[in-house]
């Protein structure tokens, strides 16, 4: 019989006292809320609607056609394959791309805070790279 590991169940529990702390400091904080009411809300339930159903249109057009492409690629073999499937992974890649240049545009030397700093004759209050 595996047992779980003790650095994954520690890892689960730090995981779950953030949840819940979460939870705790919102409930905490708006005593008031009613949540009862805001699913009996006739726009939320629509909202909500939409978003699984087109979540679970999602997954079954991706489902219906990766199942496919991934058992031909594993049996054929075909000039460009590597590079087809070099461009398949690169939609793990872009996310995080676009994330650091995101920060970029706005901590970066010349990004959103260091230019509102500049128009107040402040500096950054760390060096620059260049």
């Amino acid at each position: 019989m595996n047992s779980v590991p003790k650095i994954g169940l520690g890892v689960t529990m730090l995981i779950a006292a953030f949840v819940i702390s979460a939870l705790g400091a919102l409930i905490v904080q708006a005593p008031s809320l009613n949540v009862s009411m805001i699913w009996e809300d006739p726009y939320y339930q629509h909202v909500t609607k939409f978003s699984f159903y087109q979540a679970f249109l999602s997954t079954v057009l991706s489902v219906g056609f990766a199942i496919p492409v991934a058992h031909s690629l594993s049996r054929r073999e075909f000039y460009g394959k590597s590079m087809l499937l070099k461009l398949f992974a690169s939609t793990l890649v872009l996310p995080v791309l676009v994330g650091v240049f995101g920060l970029l545009a706005i901590y970066g030397n010349s990004g959103v805070i260091a230019n509102w700093l500049h128009s107040v004759d402040s500096e950054l209050p760390f060096p620059s790279m260049a």
